[in-house]
């Protein structure tokens, strides 16, 4: 499917994966409408930052699986962007306008061969009104003196507030950090990486 536009490329990869899907699985909601939404806003951010597809590896698959969480009809908006170290890849945290309508959720799309896109060279994240690296490595120093209440390993309980929606559930911590540090979470069962903010002794909250 090289060459195809992104948007029709989506839309054939979808098709056919529906379609193998619907012999073994009742019938869904369509996912085009937030799969489409999704790429585009995904796309403009690209495009800002001066990255072009043929920097990506495909993420048509990533792309349904998060436009399956998403009702038909729902706008969505882009919060973050930023670049994750550790799993080598640009990040996308996204959420429906109408809070009660999904939980925000990140989309990943890796890069071919950067250790670091050069468009996130300097560190800074897009959204999130974060510092340079001067204030990062200000953040990093006084972060060495902050009390650990999480570890790594630890199950913790991770809440999530959008307007009048507030949920908490046990997840396991993966990295260490005080109050106020931004660490990485899961479900004991796997999936999807969840940052939060730690609040407290083995609580913390979704970014």
């Amino acid at each position: 499917m090289h060459g195809m536009k992104p948007v029709l490329r989506f839309l054939l990869f979808c098709g056919l994966t529906a379609q193998a899907s619907a012999l073994t699985a009742p019938a869904k909601a369509s996912t085009c409408d937030s799969g489409q939404q999704m790429h585009q806003l995904v796309e403009a951010a690209l495009r800002s930052r001066g990255i072009s597809e043929d920097d990506l590896l495909p993420f048509d698959e990533e792309l349904c699986s998060r436009a399956a969480q998403v009702r038909d009809g729902e706008s969505l908006e882009l919060m973050k962007v930023r670049w994750d170290q550790v799993l080598r890849s640009i990040e996308f945290r996204l959420r429906c306008k109408s809070s009660a309508a999904c939980l925000p959720f990140l989309l990943r799309v890796r890069t071919r061969g950067f250790e670091r896109h050069p468009a996130f060279s300097n560190g800074r994240s897009s959204g999130d009104g974060q510092a340079d690296g001067a204030q990062t490595e200000r953040t990093l120093t006084r972060t060495l003196r902050l009390p650990k209440m999480v570890r790594p390993g630890q199950m913790v309980t991770l809440i999530w507030e959008q307007g009048d929606m507030r949920i908490s559930r046990r997840v396991v911590c993966l990295d260490g950090g005080g109050k106020d540090q931004e660490v990485r979470t899961r479900s004991k069962e796997g999936g999807r990486v969840v940052r939060a903010r730690v609040l407290a002794e083995g609580l913390v909250k979704a970014l």
